[in-house]
C-alpha cells in the first residue's frame, strides 16, 4: 500500500503552524510584581497551577494539530493498494463496455461464437460491479454505435442492452470505439474509470498504421488528470479463430440495372473468394429472390487454393415493386460472408421526357424522331419506356415533375429560367442525358458548365471524320468498353454497336473536381464518346456525337434500342438509394401523399427508425441517415389499416468484407499498441481483477482528513470553555 499527496505545494502551509504558538507567546505579557502582603491568600496551589499549564499546553497542541489537519486536508493526501484502497474504491467506478460487433465475431469454431462468449463475459463482469458503479456500453462496428449513453447505474438495462444486441455484421473501428469511450468518461464524476474492449483478437478493426488516429487517443488520454485516467484493457475471451481453416466468401453483388422494367432481364455477377483452401474446392452457388432460393439457378463452381472464381446469374421480375436479390453460399464457419445481396426495383414503364433541340414540322427530320421511335415501338406491346417528347423553346418547369429521366437532344442551349429547375432535378437524384450536334452554342454550353456542373464536359470544337474509305472510318473502340452494362455492345455481341460509323463529333475534355467525370466510351481516334458523371444525388451524361443519323450512323444498327434503354436506365434511380455503403443514407422517392408519420424504417436486429422527409412538395423523399448497421432494411407501415397489403420497400447497406481475412493481431502491433500503458491486453476475468486492483487509482483521503479536523475542533471548543469557566478558580483546602 503506497501514499502520496496530490497538491504537494499546499504543504507550504505547516508554517502555520507557528501561529498558535506565537499567539500562545504573546498572550504572556509580563508585569511588574507590587508586593501586597494578602496577596499570599489568593495565590494558587500548586497542583491547581500545575494542571492549568498542561491544560494549556494541550490546548496548545490542539490548535497546532487543527492547523496541520487543515494543511494536510488542502494537500490531498491518497493512497494506492491496500485495505482501505480497495474499500474505498468498491462502489464507485465508471465503466464503458465496448462490444466488437464484427463478423468475425460470428465464427462458429468453438462450442460458441466469439460474439455470444464475449457477452456472457460481460454478464459475470457486470456481477462484480457495486450498486454505484455507472456503465455504458458501446457496439463497435464499421461506424460506432452508442447504445446506452450516458453511463447508468442500472446493471438491469445493461445486461438487457447486451442480450438485444444485432448481429455481427460488417467490420469494426476498434480505435474509433476506444475514442468515443474515453469521450464519454471526460463527463463523468467518479474517480475510478475504465474501459473494457471485448475482442476476437483479430488485425482488421485496430488501425494500427493509423499513427494520426493514436496521437489523438493519446492526446486525449493525457488531457486527463493523472487521478481520473481511464484505464484500458482489451479482452479476447475465446480463441482466436483458426486462419488455416477453409472458408469462403462472397463478393458485393454487381447487377446490370439498378432500375428495371418487368419481364426485362438482369445479371447478377459476383466473385467467390476461397481463403485458407490448399486444394481447390467444389462450392455451390445459389441465386435467391426475396428470401426464397431458385432451385433452378443455382452453379457448381471450383475455387482455387485460395483463389476466387467469378459467377453470374440471369433473371426476369414478372411483377413491380422492390426485390431482394441475393447470391449465397452454403454455410461455412465464418456465415456472415456467405451471402451477398442488392435491391433491384422492377417498374412497368421508365418514365422519360425527350427534349427536342430541332423541332420540325416533318417529324422524321426533327432530332428526337429516331430516339422516340426507338423508346416507344409499335411494335412493343408493353413498351419499358414511357417517353414524352417537348420542343426546347416550350419546355416548361411543369413538365419536369414525373420523369426519371431528361434528355437534351442537341439543344442549343439552356436559358436561366429553365436552368434552375433542371438543376434541381438534377441533384435530387433526376438523371439526365446531354447529346451534342451542329446546333450547340459552344460559349453557352462552357459557361454552363463552369457555373453548374450540369455538363461533364468542356466543349473544345466540332470535328468530322477525314477520310473516305472504310479501314479510315471513326468507330467505337472497343477496348474501351469496359464497364459491365456495356459488355454486351463489344465486338462479340454481333449488335453492330462497335461498327456504327461516326463522322461527326465534338472533341471534349471531360470535367475535374469533387465529382470527376468519366469516359465510358471512345471512339478510335481517342476522342470521348460518352462520359458520366453525378450532381447531388443525379447522374449525368453527354453523348458527344449526335442522337439521330446525321452525325453517325448507330440509328440503323440493332444495338441502337437497346443501347439507349441501357443508358437511360444507368441514369435513372437516383431519387432512390436503395443499395448504399455503410454511413450513406437511405432514399426513396414518394408521393405527395405519402404519410412519414405513419410509417418506419426496420433495421438488422429488429431496430427500428423514425421516416425523415427531405425535398420538396411536388418530390419528396423519405429518408434514413442512421445506417451504421449493415445488412436489410424495410420501409413499412407502422400499422396497416384493416384490409390494407403492407407494401414493403427493400434496402440493403454493404460493408467491408476484409473480416474473411482472419489475420490475428501480430505480438509485435499488440506491444507497439499497448506501450507507455495506453492500454492492456488481457484474457481472463481473474486477469482483470489482478491487474486492476495493480494498477488501481489513488484513493483520495482528504475527507476523511476532514471529518477528524471537525472532532479536533469540537475537542478544542470543549477544552476552552472549561478553562475559561474553571481553570483560575482555587479548589477549597481541605480542613
Amino acid at each position: 500500500m503506497g501514499w502520496e499527496l496530490l497538491n504537494v505545494p499546499m504543504m507550504w502551509g505547516l508554517a502555520g503552524l507557528s501561529l498558535p504558538l506565537l499567539a500562545h507567546l504573546l498572550s504572556r505579557k509580563k508585569y511588574e510584581v507590587v508586593p501586597w502582603a494578602a496577596m499570599q491568600f489568593l495565590e494558587l496551589e500548586k497542583d491547581v497551577r500545575r494542571r492549568f499549564r498542561l491544560e494549556e499546553f494541550l490546548l496548545l497542541l490542539l490548535r497546532m494539530a487543527l492547523v496541520a489537519l487543515l494543511v494536510i486536508a488542502l494537500s490531498r493526501p491518497a493512497s494506492s493498494g491496500g485495505w482501505l484502497a480497495g474499500l474505498l474504491n468498491k462502489t464507485r467506478r465508471d465503466v464503458v463496455i465496448v462490444v466488437d460487433g464484427s463478423y468475425s465475431m460470428g465464427w462458429r469454431g468453438g462450442h460458441a461464437t466469439p460474439h455470444a462468449t464475449a457477452i456472457q463475459w460481460a454478464h459475470r463482469y457486470l456481477e462484480d460491479l457495486g450498486p454505484g458503479d455507472q456503465v455504458a456500453v458501446i457496439d463497435a462496428r464499421d461506424q460506432v454505435r452508442d447504445i446506452i449513453t450516458p453511463p447508468t447505474v442500472n446493471h438491469d438495462r445493461v445486461r438487457s442492452a447486451l442480450n438485444h444486441l444485432p448481429p455481427p455484421a460488417g467490420t469494426t473501428h476498434l480505435a474509433e470505439a476506444i475514442r468515443r469511450a474515453v469521450e464519454l468518461l471526460r463527463d463523468t464524476k467518479n474517480l475510478r474509470r475504465e474501459i473494457v474492449v471485448l475482442t476476437d483478437g483479430q488485425a482488421v478493426g485496430w488501425h494500427a498504421d493509423d499513427t494520426l488516429l493514436w496521437e489523438r487517443l493519446d492526446d486525449q488520454l493525457e488531457s486527463f488528470p493523472e487521478t481520473t485516467r481511464p484505464r484500458l484493457w482489451v479482452v479476447t475471451p475465446t480463441e482466436v479463430p483458426e486462419t488455416r481453416t477453409a472458408h469462403f466468401r462472397v463478393d458485393h453483388l454487381e447487377t446490370s440495372r439498378e432500375l428495371a422494367p418487368a419481364g426485362l432481364p438482369i445479371t447478377v455477377r459476383t466473385t467467390v473468394h476461397g481463403h485458407g483452401n490448399r486444394q481447390p474446392v467444389d462450392r455451390r452457388v445459389w441465386l435467391e429472390i426475396n428470401g426464397q432460393r431458385l432451385a433452378d439457378r443455382s452453379l457448381s463452381v471450383r475455387v482455387p487454393p485460395s483463389g476466387k472464381t467469378t459467377v453470374e446469374f440471369e433473371h426476369r421480375f414478372r411483377t413491380t415493386g422492390s426485390h431482394r436479390v441475393a447470391v449465397i453460399l452454403d454455410e461455412d464457419q465464418l456465415p456472415g460472408d456467405d451471402r451477398a445481396e442488392s435491391v433491384i426495383v422492377a417498374v412497368a414503364a421508365l418514365p422519360i421526357l425527350l427534349v427536342d433541340g430541332d423541332p420540325q414540322p416533318d417529324l422524321t427530320r426533327s432530332e428526337a424522331f429516331f430516339a422516340r421511335a426507338a423508346l416507344s415501338a409499335r411494335s412493343n406491346q408493353q413498351p419499358w419506356i414511357d417517353v414524352r417528347v417537348v420542343g426546347w423553346d416550350r419546355l416548361e418547369p411543369a413538365d419536369l415533375v414525373g420523369p426519371e429521366v431528361i434528355v437534351l437532344a442537341n439543344v442549343p442551349r439552356i436559358g436561366a429560367a429553365r436552368l434552375g429547375p433542371i438543376v434541381d432535378f438534377v441533384t435530387a437524384g433526376g438523371g439526365l442525358l446531354i447529346t451534342l450536334g451542329d446546333r450547340i452554342e459552344h460559349d453557352a454550353w462552357n459557361k454552363l458548365a463552369a457555373e453548374s456542373g450540369l455538363l461533364p464536359v468542356r466543349l473544345i470544337e466540332s470535328q468530322q471524320e477525314t477520310g473516305n474509305a472504310d479501314e479510315d472510318a471513326i468507330r467505337v473502340a472497343d477496348a474501351s468498353l469496359t464497364r459491365s452494362w456495356l459488355d454486351r455492345f463489344r465486338s462479340d455481341s454481333g449488335g453492330g454497336f462497335v461498327e456504327a460509323r461516326f463522322a461527326r463529333w465534338w472533341s471534349v475534355e471531360p470535367t475535374a473536381g469533387d465529382e470527376p467525370a468519366h469516359v465510358a466510351a471512345r471512339l478510335t481516334n481517342g476522342h470521348p464518346l460518352l462520359v458520366t458523371g453525378r450532381l447531388g444525388r443525379g447522374q449525368i451524361a453527354a453523348w458527344t456525337s449526335s442522337l439521330d443519323a446525321d452525325w453517325n450512323t448507330l440509328p440503323a444498327r440493332p444495338d441502337y434500342v437497346s443501347f439507349l434503354h441501357e443508358l437511360l436506365f444507368r441514369l435513372s434511380g437516383g431519387r432512390s438509394a436503395r443499395n448504399v455503403d455503410v454511413g450513406e443514407p437511405l432514399l426513396l422517392a414518394v408521393g405527395p401523399d405519402f404519410k412519414f408519420s405513419e410509417h418506419a424504417f426496420y433495421g438488422p436486429g429488429d431496430t427500428r427508425f423514425d421516416v425523415a422527409q427531405i425535398g420538396d412538395r411536388t418530390r419528396p423523399v423519405a429518408q434514413l441517415g442512421d445506417t451504421r448497421l449493415p445488412g436489410r432494411y424495410t420501409l413499412r407501415s407502422r400499422q396497416p389499416a384493416a384490409g390494407q397489403e403492407r407494401r414493403t420497400e427493400h434496402f440493403v447497406v454493404n460493408s467491408d468484407r476484409r473480416e474473411s481475412e482472419l489475420e490475428p493481431l501480430a505480438p509485435d502491433i499488440r506491444q507497439e499498441l499497448a506501450e507507455e500503458d495506453r492500454l492492456s491486453f488481457i484474457t481472463s476475468l481473474s486477469e482483470l481483477h489482478e491487474t486492476a486492483r495493480r494498477d488501481a487509482p489513488r484513493t483520495e483521503l482528504w475527507h476523511m482528513v476532514l471529518f477528524l479536523f471537525l472532532g479536533l475542533l469540537i475537542s478544542e471548543v470543549v477544552l476552552t470553555r472549561r478553562m475559561v469557566r474553571g481553570g483560575y478558580q482555587q479548589e477549597p483546602s481541605s480542613p
